[in-house]
């Protein structure tokens, strides 16, 4: 447990030496810093992720606005991670190395994609703990199978259900490995002829497992009479809302993407866990391999390809790339000194390539991280010298870090106004886009009533800056907007970073 924690810290020394080592930490902590106020998710403060993604940040709220107590809680997390699959490849392989390696597996595979405190990582847990489940659930089967003719035990089907459940509860996509447990249930119980009754009660525990924690949330939303809020941001506008803005060519990204968190960052891992997943048809490989497979569709759904997206494949692609890692361990010392040289370059390689990037890029400033770009310091600091901790903002833009390096709260339920103008990625599309006929009249109208009842300091215009792509979508793109910033505002001169910085005017 010691060497995999140092392993951990070692392997995301990086995230450390920054504030911010992705914009939606920003996103993140000032949302749960909210929480922590007390704002209630979907309500006073919005977004479409599921709601443990806030509340995982919400203790961070008591630290002011800094991500340190978030860094070592992701390494924490992480080494949870590591210790789930360490014990569902021991159970799995009835050898301890074949955990281990599954333990190390992920600690390499997730910290070459992302060290970023994103819901995937925040997934990964429960979603190990429901692999663990399945891999105990079929182990407990086959022996009872062996003893008394029973194959299953129904409690470890609730249990893993329950876990994917809460995983879905981080991120919505978790949810897809329940279609690939199902079916390896289905097999098992087909090759083990057990009874249609029994077969029914696996799966409808399955199923019920994962539905209790959104009951759960959802009864708590309708005590609070929020339903319709919740309903809206985490059904509604994540799979009945279809942004009609052309985000252009996605395959681009999806080559990149393969190139970046594939082929470089876990090629022996992704060879080692589809020889494995194909070489014999037994219910534990079908079910890691068919979860595997089927994660191509979440992490392709959007066509946006983040690197944290690829993050989501770090648990079942460690556990059933494990004993193939064990095997090759095991018999190390009888490779040829060339094997062996081969063999170490394909796991090592990737970890010195991410963490000299990620060092290089503190350390030579090519790709600056978000908390240390010279626009997004140059507002903050203003920001920070002319207001008082109480004071709110308004800031127009994607996702920008600008809250967090102000240290400011913001004046209206929005943290980012993407959703303003389609809810598009501002760097998937063309410089001449037009977010005229895209434009959300419903957000825009809620965030002149926000302004209008929380009246925040400032309203800051980062489009000038092009802080994340943003230069194609200043504040006039939406005319409403626009118009009662121009009536309740006035713009200030000489305002840093390029930004156009608005400040209330007194009595209005």
């Amino acid at each position: 447990m010691l060497l995999l924690l140092i392993g951990l810290v070692v392997l995301r020394i990086p995230s450390f030496l920054c504030a911010l080592s992705d914009p939606d930490e920003a996103h993140y902590l000032v949302m749960g810093r909210m929480l922590s106020h007390g704002s209630i998710p979907y309500v006073d403060v919005v977004d479409k992720k599921p709601i443990l993604t806030y509340l995982f940040y919400a203790p961070a709220g008591y630290f002011g606005f800094s991500m340190v107590p978030m860094k070592i809680l992701g390494v924490l997390w992480a080494l949870g991670t590591c210790l789930i699959l360490l014990r569902a490849g021991q159970l799995w392989q009835n050898d301890r190395r074949v955990g281990l390696a599954a333990a190390w597996l992920y600690a390499l595979i997730s910290s070459c994609n992302n060290l970023a405190i994103h819901s995937e990582l925040m997934m990964n847990l429960p979603a190990a703990w429901a692999l663990l489940c399945f891999v105990r659930g079929q182990m407990r089967g086959q022996m009872r199978g062996q003893m008394r003719g029973q194959t299953v035990s129904v409690r470890d089907d609730l249990l893993c259900g329950l876990a994917l459940g809460i995983a879905s509860l981080f991120r919505h996509q978790a949810g897809i490995l329940l279609l690939g447990i199902a079916p390896a249930i289905v097999w098992q119980s087909v090759r083990h002829k057990e009874r249609s009754l029994l077969l029914f009660v696996r799966v409808g525990l399955l199923g019920i497992g994962a539905l209790a924690p959104w009951l759960l949330v959802t009864a708590v939303y309708a005590r609070l009479g929020h339903l319709s809020e919740f309903y809206e941001w985490n059904i509604a506008r994540n799979f009945f809302y279809i942004a009609k803005t052309a985000s252009g060519s996605s395959l681009g990204r999806l080559l990149l993407g393969l190139l970046l968190y594939v082929l470089l960052a876990a090629p022996l891992p992704w060879l080692w866990s589809l020889r494995e997943g194909t070489r014999a048809r037994e219910p534990i490989r079908i079910g890691l391999l068919c979860g595997l497979l089927l994660t191509w569709i979440p992490v392709s759904m959007s066509g946006r390809y983040y690197s944290q997206y690829f993050v989501q494949f770090a648990v079942p692609l460690a556990l059933l790339a494990a004993p193939s890692l064990a095997t090759l361990c095991a018999h190390w010392t009888a490779l040829s000194r060339r094997s062996r040289q081969l063999w170490t370059l394909g796991l090592v390689g990737p970890v010195i390539f991410y963490l000299g990037y990620g060092i290089g890029r503190r350390v030579i400033d090519v790709l600056p991280y978000p908390s240390e770009d010279p626009r997004s310091v140059a507002i903050g600091s203003w920001v920070q010298s002319h207001s008082e901790p109480s004071d709110t903002l308004l800031v127009w833009g994607y996702i920008p870090p600008v809250y967090q390096l102000a240290q400011r709260l913001p004046g209206t339920r929005y943290v980012t106004t993407a959703v303003h103008i389609g809810d598009i990625e501002p760097s998937h599309v063309g410089r001449d886009f037009s977010a005229a006929q895209f434009l959300s009249v419903l957000d825009i109208d809620r965030t002149i009533a926000d302004l209008d009842a929380r009246k925040p300091l400032y309203v800051i215009d980062t489009a000038p800056t092009d802080l994340t792509h943003f230069s194609p979508f200043p504040l006039r793109v939406a005319p409403a907007l626009y118009r009662y910033v121009s009536t309740h505002y006035e713009l200030l001169p000489d305002t840093p970073g390029g930004a156009q910085i608005y400040r209330r005017i007194a009595q209005n």
